[in-house]
């Protein structure tokens, strides 16, 4: 609630043009967020640690500057502005004093009443010139050479008997839809990215995550891509304007060259998918040294970096769910089924093969499919749209029809093999539902 609520009055605050600078106090606290603030202004600061509301009495000065408490900012305004800002804050709940100001110098000096007990210089806790770079080996990146499993791994008999065993995988569990509140204009209805905050001017703010280490695992670089582009086919077929994203990088200890290669191949994976997408890198986090012990031996996790994409509902009728509406309505493949079994739920479960590579991606064709469905859905001429990803086709049809307890009657061409058009996990496909009245203007555009 207390993030929620800050969140609020930030927006609030920044709309009604009260703030020069808002500073996340996450890292480090008091310290790092009056650093950050000098450093970008080239100023100088004076804070009251005495002004400082805590929860507890007899904190020391160093835990004041280092406590890293969240759902806290520093704020920097005009002084007239300041009976605004504590009333917005006091709307929201929120606590708000007024803790130091901006001076001439170039040093930040921490005072307990009239003691100044602490003086430092911005830049020299700043990283930028002086920090030490470390030249550390790593291999340079290879091509996707995965198999696609199709020519070497038996077809199954016993169809059903394989989507028993696949709805047993954790991976795969479809959740249950406790309440679904479906209104008029599909706002509430479950889609694949979620929608969290309302801002003033009406847009929704919506969110998504995606990560794969087995992807990652087979080739970081494309394993990469493909979590920035899941994320943003995510957004694009909730109806959702995908704007910026942040991460968390996984590894196991950088010291090891086949770590650092995955975690540089990660790093120009994202660099290359967030330049196709426009969708800039705003903030993220490295986690180095993740390992096991057993028996006295370590173990590096699987390369496990994760994706975290933000954007808005500009035009809440064109919010989209994944479920299907109706029954009698036509169900369209967007994008091309492969005859490609790589980096499969399938593999895992059903053939346990561990090392299945990464499945198809093409980046480029990811940017057209989405411009196809950005399209579509602004023409209102699809009453559903999913992202299939994990479990492939098959696991997209159940979570469509699940909702609304629709089943589906699909038709597999005769070029793919069955358990890769149901289960395989190429990249770049999208599935949608069509109305009979809306069906010949989809098949017009799609021709197009």
């Amino acid at each position: 609630k207390v993030a929620n609520n800050l969140g609020k009055a930030i927006l609030e605050l920044n709309s009604e043009k009260l703030l020069v600078r808002a500073e996340n106090m996450d890292m480090a606290g008091v310290l790092t967020a009056s650093t950050a603030i000098c450093c970008a202004a080239n100023v100088a600061m004076n804070i009251k640690l005495n002004n400082i509301p805590t929860e507890t009495e007899n904190i020391s000065a160093e835990q004041l500057l280092l406590d890293r408490t969240q759902e806290r900012f520093m704020l920097v305004a005009d002084a007239e502005n300041i009976p605004a800002i504590k009333s917005i804050a006091e709307k929201h709940q929120l606590s708000c004093e007024e803790i130091g100001e901006l001076c001439e110098g170039r040093t930040i000096r921490f005072f307990e009443g009239e003691n100044r007990i602490a003086e430092i210089v911005p830049a020299d806790l700043r990283m930028g010139v002086t920090a030490k770079e470390k030249k550390q080996e790593y291999k340079e990146l290879e091509e996707n050479t995965t198999p696609d499993f199709v020519t070497t791994i038996p077809e199954p008999n016993d169809y059903k008997e394989v989507i028993k065993l696949l709805l047993d995988n954790p991976n795969l569990k479809i959740k249950e839809h406790l309440k679904l509140s479906v209104e008029d204009e599909g706002v509430g209805s479950p889609s694949d990215a979620q929608q969290g905050m309302l801002l003033p001017n009406g847009q929704v703010v919506s969110f998504t995550m995606s990560g794969n280490s087995r992807y990652s695992s087979s080739n970081a670089f494309i394993g990469m891509q493909i979590d920035v582009a899941q994320t943003v086919r995510r957004m694009v077929c909730s109806g959702i304007t995908p704007l910026a994203l942040n991460n968390c990088l996984n590894f196991g200890t950088p010291a090891d060259i086949n770590v650092y290669s995955d975690f540089v191949a990660a790093v120009k994976g994202l660099s290359k998918a967030a330049t196709t997408f426009n969708t800039p890198v705003v903030g993220g986090n490295v986690s180095f040294y993740n390992e096991s012990s057993e028996q006295g031996k370590r173990t590096a996790i699987l390369p496990t970096p994760i994706v975290g994409m933000t954007g808005t509902l500009q035009n809440r009728k064109n919010n989209m769910s994944y479920m299907f509406r109706n029954k009698g309505d036509m169900i369209f493949l967007l994008g091309k089924s492969r005859n490609n079994l790589a980096g499969s739920e399938y593999l895992s479960t059903i053939h346990h093969i561990e090392q299945a590579g990464i499945p198809y991606f093409n980046l480029e064709e990811e940017k057209k499919l989405n411009a196809i469905v950005q399209h579509i859905i602004e023409k209102k001429l699809v009453d559903s749209a999913h992202s299939i990803e994990l479990g492939g086709l098959f696991f997209a049809l159940i979570e469509s029809g699940m909702p609304l307890g629709l089943g589906f009657d699909v038709t597999s061409p005769a070029e793919i093999r069955l358990d890769a058009f149901l289960f395989g996990e190429a990249q770049g496909r999208v599935l949608v539902s069509v109305s009979m009245e809306n069906e010949e203007e989809f098949l017009d555009v799609m021709i197009e």
